[in-house]
């Protein structure tokens, strides 16, 4: 043990795999207690890191699809003003312009398919 930590210091190293013992200057049995609950709190998080990690997962996947959505609308746009400028350019009688959907409209939907993920997946 080195010389500027105490006798029966518990050092305890965590390591994004699990809580491990490192040193104990305590008789066996107090460590196996520890050892025992560490296993148990770890046991106890296992689901709770599961259901953690699937809606991270699920969160991820529902921002790259209102990323897709919007990509999409502004693809949509941009495409209905490519025909206006080429038939403006040809002299062609303007269309009439397809509305596009407005921000506020966009908004409404991209709540609308954050409520609806929320009330799915129980995140609500």
């Amino acid at each position: 043990m080195a010389a500027d930590q105490p006798d029966g210091v518990l050092h305890v190293v965590s390591d994004g795999t699990g809580v491990h013992l490192v040193s104990l200057d305590q008789p066996s049995l107090l460590r196996a207690e520890l050892t025992d609950r560490i296993a148990r709190v770890e046991a106890a998080l296992r689901p709770l890191w599961t259901d953690a990690r699937r809606r991270v997962a699920s969160l991820e996947h529902l921002a790259r699809q209102c990323s897709d959505l919007a990509r999409d609308e502004q693809a949509t746009a941009t495409a209905h003003e490519a025909l206006r400028r080429a038939d403006r350019s040809l002299g062609l009688r303007p269309a009439q312009p397809q509305p596009g959907l407005p921000a506020d409209e966009f908004a409404d939907r991209v709540r609308w398919v954050i409520s609806a993920y929320r009330d799915l997946s129980g995140l609500g």
